[in-house]
């Protein structure tokens, strides 16, 4: 079993309530949540539910390979101890989907289920009670439709060697897997910040452009009145006969 994250534990940080707002319950299945844009970062996930040993449900949303919608993030938070499981299915057969668990707490994903296999499974444990999570779902290539699905189990912690990275209560971190990450995790690193809380948003500036116009007298050698143009930027720059 091995540490999905040796940073400290942080108390989660206070909750954006983005409601799933819609959502539909059949006769023969959990309760289908439907996400609702913009879910693209840590700040606009869709609240899905308190999260406990009974949780069972699934959520349909789109997301795409490039795009505008390259990340669809979920939160959850824990009402006990608990194991979470999901199964991540993609419509488009040719789609390689992946799912990702951010923690708030330290504004970091604590791990990333990335095979190159269809469906995307697996489990990780919650050691805490009160701690939010976000399931990130994104795309490695091709856009498609999805289901996930996710239900809870109580927590069970197979005692694991200490070479294999066994968690130890010092080292304080709620979220523990066996999860393997792949070969394509150093290609997504990159792009996985954007969704982080301390992501930096890089605003292009506005192209410079000519605000005003005019002509400036000067004296000549000879005393004459020599009309010169000038013209103003849109960045306060000065323009005397062009230059």
């Amino acid at each position: 079993m091995k540490l999905a994250s040796k940073a400290p534990f942080l108390a989660a940080a206070s909750l954006v309530l983005v409601s799933c707002g819609q959502y539909s319950k059949g006769y023969n299945g959990p309760p289908t949540y439907y996400e609702i844009e913009d879910n693209d970062d840590a700040w606009n996930a869709n609240f899905i539910e308190y999260a406990d040993a009974s949780t069972h449900v699934e959520i349909r949303g789109h997301v795409q390979a490039f795009g505008f919608d390259r990340f669809d993030g979920f939160a959850f938070v824990t009402s006990e101890p608990m194991t979470v499981h999901f199964e991540l299915r993609a419509d488009d057969a040719f789609t390689d989907l992946d799912l990702c668990v951010y923690d708030p707490g330290v504004d970091d994903f604590v791990d990333c289920f990335d095979s190159a296999w269809s469906p995307e499974d697996g489990s990780f444990a919650v050691l805490a009670a009160g701690q939010e999570f976000h399931l990130v779902v994104e795309s490695y290539a091709f856009d498609s439709d999805y289901t996930l699905e996710v239900w809870g189990e109580p927590i069970f912690l197979q005692q694991a060697a200490p070479e294999s990275g066994t968690y130890a209560a010092s080292e304080a971190s709620p979220f523990v897997s066996e999860n393997v990450l792949s070969d394509k995790e150093p290609e997504m690193i990159e792009r996985r910040e954007s969704y982080k809380r301390s992501a930096q948003v890089v605003v292009e500036p506005a192209p410079e452009r000519v605000v005003r116009r005019g002509q400036v007298y000067v004296k000549g050698p000879n005393g004459e009145l020599e009309a010169t143009p000038f013209a103003v930027t849109s960045r306060g720059k000065v323009l005397i006969d062009g230059r």
